[in-house]
């Protein structure tokens, strides 16, 4: 059964992986026609931006939450112990007020308590600000949505395109609302691949191919994490391709070429530290590479 689910999601990940080629070579098709001779950037909507800017400030919410809860166990006292301890603290206070007692200070052990339930009582409230604002950001990427989806639907663009879309925003709202924090980053990967999709419409732009890129970044990440390192491997597969969509499609001057070497080869070593199966090499190897592709999108704004 358990081969079965697995050949399964493999099959799933090779469509995408098709889908990605597919749009990465035929998705000029789709472009507005322009004059012959040199061709300008056509600008991307702001909404497209924007939803853009939303789901990225919402991983880094969810992925921030991941950093908080990094505390051992033994940190983190359970909750009835926590009651349990204030009260016994309250008890005591009552009790030494009572027999006036000159030894009003808190054992090694008791303080220690105290601070544990402090801390744990701190960490808490980050986590909870944060689910927060992640559910801001949720409600500024529907809004952004509703404003881009009028203008697309008048454009005609294609409705495969705009379902992908809904189903990647419904699927993120349900699990925003569960706090399931792995599954929203899986469909913030989700958006941000149907986003490029839209991207891909513009004539000039790289946004749709870097989007693509950023997409099977953190995807192979949460492949590997969960264990599925045959599926993370399939996943950055279509690298080369993009890669050279991208030196086609971008305007890139002499200077900025060595970025571009830069998240080639860190997409590489990408790749090398899936074949090894080692994931907080991953880690790092994932984080260079989204950085060098931060940089590339600044430069060629």
């Amino acid at each position: 059964m358990k081969k079965i689910r697995d050949l399964a999601k493999a099959f799933i990940i090779i469509l995408v992986i098709f889908s990605l080629l597919g749009m990465a070579v035929g998705c000029r098709a789709q472009e507005r026609p322009s004059p012959e001779g040199k061709q300008d950037k056509e600008k991307i909507p702001g909404p497209l931006k924007a939803m853009d800017e939303h789901v990225h400030d919402m991983i880094n919410q969810i992925e921030s939450i991941e950093e908080v809860g990094r505390i051992k166990p033994e940190d983190v006292m359970p909750k009835e112990n926590q009651e349990q301890s204030e009260e016994q603290q309250t008890q005591q206070g009552g009790e030494q007020q009572q027999q006036e007692s000159s030894s009003t200070m808190e054992s090694p052990q008791e303080e220690q308590e105290r601070e544990d339930i402090e801390k744990s009582k701190e960490k808490q409230a980050q986590i909870i600000e944060k689910w927060q604002e992640s559910q801001e950001a949720l409600k500024s990427l529907h809004e952004s949505w509703n404003e881009y989806e009028s203008m697309v639907i008048k454009e005609g663009v294609d409705m495969n395109k705009i379902t992908e879309m809904e189903k990647a925003l419904y699927d993120l709202t349900t699990y925003i609302t569960e706090e399931e924090r792995d599954l929203v980053l899986q469909e913030c990967n989700n958006v941000i691949l149907a986003l490029s999709n839209f991207m891909d419409v513009y004539k000039g732009n790289p946004d749709g191919t870097l989007g693509k890129m950023d997409y099977l970044t953190r995807q192979s990440y949460l492949d590997a994490k969960e264990g599925s390192w045959f599926q993370a491997k399939i996943r950055v597969e279509p690298r080369e391709s993009l890669m050279n969509t991208l030196r086609q499609i971008a305007d890139i001057p002499e200077k900025q070429k060595p970025l571009v070497e830069k998240l080639r080869l860190s997409l590489e070593d990408l790749e090398k530290a899936i074949e090894n199966e080692n994931l907080p090499l991953l880690r790092i190897k994932r984080d260079i590479a989204l950085k060098n592709l931060e940089d590339i999108r600044h430069e060629l704004k």
